[in-house]
């Protein structure tokens, strides 16, 4: 079965021009349709799951410059259009990485008419005072985060390679009742690659 196939299936129960999301401050218009799974993980740290079945579909939402938002390509292509005018263009296993005030109205293209991926929130003004006790260990400065992908006013991208496969893969093999620790194991992961990742 085809992957186009397989998310009609999976959408069946989405309406047409519409995405389905608990996240009540984002807004979306399509003429297709799609669907994100939100998980909180940790305080300040969200992760939802992603399937879009469309040609394109415009978001918007509330800017930030403190929230990091952080976007796998598991299968399709996505071209996305930010709001100040420069764009990123994603093929499977790639990653975007940026501040929510780039995105708070933007607009995803497909050109294969689909894409499934992941997308990873952090707040980082909420993290501060709720590290995970691993994160804190670690010596991840959140402060580095925030100047080396917050205050660029770009999206960084950065092309699939096998440390970012090595995080993403297990989140798509994982079954109850093991998915929501390795997605917890993983952002923390993640977030540790993109504390020593050198954008170009």
């Amino acid at each position: 079965m085809d992957m186009t196939e397989l998310l009609r299936r999976r959408l069946a129960d989405v309406p047409a021009g519409s995405v389905k999301t608990e996240a009540g401050e984002l807004t979306a218009t399509t003429s297709g349709k799609g669907l994100m799974e939100i998980r909180e993980l940790f305080p300040g740290i969200r992760l939802s799951f992603n399937d879009f079945l469309a040609g394109e579909i415009a978001f918007r939402h509330p800017a930030s410059r403190s929230v990091l938002e952080i976007h796998y390509c598991h299968r399709g292509r996505v071209g996305w259009d930010m709001k100040n005018g420069t764009s990123v263009y994603l093929g499977a296993g790639d990653l975007a990485v940026h501040s929510r005030d780039c995105c708070a109205d933007s607009v995803m293209q497909f050109p294969t008419g689909f894409c499934c991926g992941i997308s990873l929130s952090v707040d980082l003004k909420q993290l501060e005072g709720n590290m995970p006790p691993f994160l804190a260990e670690s010596g991840l400065s959140l402060c580095s985060l925030r100047e080396k992908y917050c205050g660029l006013h770009r999206s960084t991208a950065i092309s699939a390679c096998g440390d970012t496969e090595a995080i993403f893969a297990p989140l798509y093999r994982a079954a109850d009742p093991w998915r929501l620790p390795w997605m917890k194991l993983k952002a923390l992961e993640l977030l540790l690659f993109l504390g020593q990742y050198t954008p170009d």
